[in-house]
């Protein structure tokens, strides 16, 4: 039920409104269960605790889901992008023909460009694998980059406009996030939206139902399109590399949908995928332990089928028969691209609430806890061929599984890169990390395993980030993961960030890395960044202003959101002076 606007509200438009009446509603519904569920007092110790649980849990669901969804009116702020501008995603290029670099320190995006006028300032912002979104305050997208299978969502790009940076078709928006090659947007109304196409290990490329009868999913969406089979309202959303998750307003009911074929959509079982033969590395370091886990991949998705030519099978120079692989439409229709409710490890838990959550290259890390309760625990299913799932080993996980290293962490927020994962307490002063560590992105610098990385050496189960004295008192507040990069913002509006560092991804820009001499072959040191470290955003912004004479330079600036791609990377700030 929305609630009556008062007089203030009166100058605002609908979509505005609406958005405030939802955050008030947010606050209320958090509100009434710390009234519910905490103690009304404190007789000892463990209403101590319980208290201090509650208050930490509100707090951070506040931060992570009723301001990146429904802002405060004092929350909106400027781009800044870092990275390569190879394929445009930074933005930053005012001609086609400019010379584009591949190495960008963290650099303002004019307003001119971001057309910000107005009550269009920006809440959040998306980075795909080549490509960028913003979500503006009025409800609007932005979108720019690489338009690989239409991903921007907007009219007919040829190759000289995607420097620009254009509004998608659509309005109302509230959530926004990018995949390899697709734009997933929320709307007010809590449906979802998708432009691009979804990818599979092969050749394939997909997208969504356009009606419930729909046989023609080869291909892609120019414009957003609503997504069909979610049954109710959705409140979240996150894309992966080729998929989504997406959850409805009971906060239970978790869906997903695209080309899962590591089991990251949670629900191999009910895709009726087969059992296989397969093999992992155990937690003592033991290769091909056999183990079962679904096939969804080829002889899943389609069959091979013998090439004719006039009647005859198609022979090749040794007279073997030569083959072709067919896709079997109705199964990539119905278990692939019909959204779905994820499993959960152990059965059914309908009552379970989803927290947070976050879509990774292949694996799905989700934080749930039970009704009545603050305490938390994190999940995870997918693939873990690097240790990303948490569970000590790199088995294939096809239904959600609680990771135990976290259990009692009291975690709040999840993020997944391509092969690491990130988790940040409720206390609000520790990281956990784990996966595969040869790209710096876990920040647990270890210089043997970084350097001569091997199949074995990988994090299976996360282990604490220790940040630099800079820290200080500051708490930590905010994760995010790109592909091989990580991100933690500060409650002072700070970041830090670490890994993968070949274009300047992680906004330290023309730094050395952790190592300071060529190994034994003589190769030069991988431009890494091992551990957290503090990102001076202020004095690149500044600096990057002088040199282009534009807007006066400002004293301080605080990081509000920030969003990792493959070579790039974005962050909203707000800037003081």
């Amino acid at each position: 039920m929305k609630r009556n606007a008062d007089e203030s509200d009166l100058s605002l438009s609908q979509f505005e409104r609406d958005t405030k009446s939802l955050r008030q509603q947010s606050l209320e519904s958090l509100q009434e269960d710390f009234l519910k569920y905490s103690p009304a007092s404190v007789a000892n110790a463990e209403d101590a605790r319980r208290l201090l649980t509650a208050t930490l849990f509100c707090s951070s669901m506040v931060r992570n889901i009723v301001d990146p969804i429904y802002p405060g009116d004092d929350d909106g702020g400027e781009v800044v992008a870092m990275g390569t501008e190879d394929t445009m995603a930074c933005g930053l290029l005012k001609d086609q023909d400019e010379t584009r670099l591949f190495e960008y320190e963290p650099t303002l995006i004019p307003k001119c460009k971001l057309n910000m006028n107005g009550g269009k300032a920006v809440t959040s912002v998306a980075t795909g694998g080549l490509h960028s979104a913003c979500l503006h305050r009025d409800g609007t997208v932005s979108t720019w980059g690489a338009n690989d299978e239409n991903a921007l969502g907007r009219d007919d790009i040829d190759d000289d406009d995607t420097h620009l940076i254009k509004p998608m078709k659509i309005k109302d928006v509230i959530q926004i996030s990018a995949g390899d090659n697709h734009t997933i947007v929320l709307d007010i109304h809590g449906k979802v939206h998708v432009s691009g196409m979804y990818k599979d290990m092969d050749s394939g490329k997909w997208r969504d139902l356009t009606n419930p009868q729909d046989t023609k999913i080869r291909g892609n969406h120019q414009y957003p399109s609503e997504v069909l089979g979610l049954g109710g309202k959705i409140v979240m959303i996150d894309a992966g590399n080729s998929w989504n998750a997406a959850l409805r307003d009971d906060v239970s009911t978790l869906y997903t949908w695209g080309m899962g074929n590591s089991g990251q959509l949670a629900r191999s079982k009910s895709m009726q995928a087969p059992l296989i033969d397969d093999t992992y590395i155990d937690s003592n370091g033991k290769e091909k332990c056999p183990y079962k886990t679904y096939e969804l991949k080829k002889p899943f998705m389609g069959k091979f089928v013998v090439m004719m030519k006039d009647g005859a099978p198609l022979l090749d120079h040794k007279k073997k028969k030569q083959f072709d692989y067919e896709y079997t439409h109705s199964i990539i229709r119905d278990k692939f691209m019909t959204p779905a409710p994820v499993e959960w490890a152990g059965g059914l838990v309908p009552k379970r609430q989803v927290v947070n959550f976050s879509c990774g290259d292949i694996h799905l890390l989700v934080v749930a806890r039970n009704p009545g309760s603050f305490e938390t625990q994190v999940f995870s299913a997918g693939n873990s061929a690097y240790g990303q799932l948490g569970h000590g080993d790199t088995k294939e996980v096809h239904e959600l599984t609680p990771i135990e290293a976290l259990n009692n962490k009291h975690i709040s927020k999840v993020a997944a890169g391509n092969f690491h994962s990130l988790a940040l307490s409720m206390n609000r002063q520790d990281v956990f990390a784990w996966g595969k560590i040869d790209a710096g992105s876990l920040g647990l610098y270890d210089e043997k395993k970084t350097l001569k990385f091997q199949q074995t050496d990988y994090v299976a189960t996360p282990e604490q980030v220790a940040f630099p004295n800079t820290l200080g008192e500051s708490c930590l507040v905010d994760i995010a993961a790109g592909d091989t990069s990580s991100f933690a913002i500060t409650d002072t509006g700070a970041v830090y960030s670490w890994g993968y560092n070949e274009n300047s991804q992680t906004g330290h820009y023309n730094v050395p890395g952790e190592f300071g001499k060529p190994d034994e072959n003589g190769n030069e040191p991988t431009n890494l960044i091992g551990r957290p470290r503090l990102l001076d955003v202020i004095a690149a912004v500044n600096d990057g202003i002088t040199r282009s004479k534009q807007t006066p330079v400002a004293k301080n600036c605080r990081v509000t959101r920030v969003s990792g791609g493959g070579q790039h990377s974005l962050m909203v700030i707000k800037r003081s002076r």
